[in-house]
């Protein structure tokens, strides 16, 4: 497993204003109130209640308040690092709790084979997805370094985590749907956009918004394939850089530490490689290396 030397020096040091000028921001259960008095402020007749110091429950009336569970600790994380911004964040939830509720008035949810996909997700989504096993949790297994795959379904770039219960419908065992979400990727990811730099460290998207799965499919790290890092930083995007050409390799490595060493919201806290047809993370150090993830 590589160690990458000196990487910042490739790169230079970025000061982001909400980095250096960082308000003082809410603690975690602060921020869960901040939460639910926008919920209940836009939609006066919902249950809302908090159920821990990062989570909630919400119903669509005080004899439901059960209905729904809205954890709060994934966007949270993103707010520290960027606290000006807490509005879009607390935003964020209140939406997706919204739509959530909306979804519980619409038709049974049945999904479509051919839009079953496979699609990477920080770990911290897990934190969410219920206890695995469990008909009614989302479906993921461990990647590598702090991402988990869910199985999903792609609506035209919207994409719903599938649950057990889902795959009942349809008659579809777990196993078999993971075969044909990664059936499914090689033509619902289309074609990827790669922008090189001067160094040869790519950024990688696709119209989609499914390049991330890319990197699921089998032939992208096989053991007779290229080895390559990469460093994941959206939901819908990651950069790339051949290991063979060191130029891509250090400035890679250096964009990533900056990124970290910035205190802005990132997506990723690893840098991952594919060596020999396998996955490893390396972890930085915070002063100027990135190590092995043990």
């Amino acid at each position: 497993m590589r160690k990458w030397l000196g990487a910042t020096s490739a790169v230079l040091v970025l000061c982001l204003a909400t980095a250096c000028n960082a308000q003082q921001p809410l603690s975690q259960s602060a921020f869960r109130d901040v939460v639910a008095r926008e919920l209940s402020e836009q939609q006066p007749g919902l249950c809302v209640r908090p159920d821990g110091d990062s989570s909630l429950k919400v119903g669509r009336s005080p004899q439901t308040c059960d209905e729904m569970d809205v954890n709060t600790a994934y966007i949270y994380q993103q707010y520290l690092a960027d606290p000006a911004h807490q509005d879009e964040y607390v935003g964020r939830l209140v939406t997706m709790a919204l739509n959530g509720l909306g979804s519980l008035e619409a038709p049974p949810f049945t999904p479509d084979r051919n839009r079953i996909v496979a699609v990477l997700r920080p770990d911290a989504y897990a934190i969410s997805a219920g206890e695995r096993g469990n008909r009614e949790s989302s479906i993921w297994r461990p990647f590598a370094g702090d991402f988990i795959v869910m199985l999903a379904h792609d609506e035209d770039g919207q994409i719903r985590s599938l649950r057990g219960i889902d795959l009942e419908g349809i008659g579809l065992s777990e196993e078999d749907a993971w075969q044909t979400a990664i059936s499914n990727l090689r033509h619902r990811i289309g074609t990827l956009d790669r922008t090189r730099n001067a160094a040869g460290a790519e950024h990688v998207s696709a119209r989609s918004g499914l390049a991330n799965s890319h990197l699921l499919l089998p032939e992208t790290c096989a053991a007779r394939s290229p080895d390559f890092d990469v460093f994941i930083v959206a939901r819908d995007s990651f950069f790339y850089a051949d290991a063979s050409m060191t130029d891509a390799t250090v400035m890679l490595a250096g964009y990533a530490a900056e990124l970290l060493r910035s205190g802005q919201a990132v997506y990723s806290h690893r840098l991952l490689s594919c060596l020999d047809g396998a996955w490893y993370a390396s972890v930085f150090d915070s002063t100027n290396t990135w190590l092995p993830e043990q």
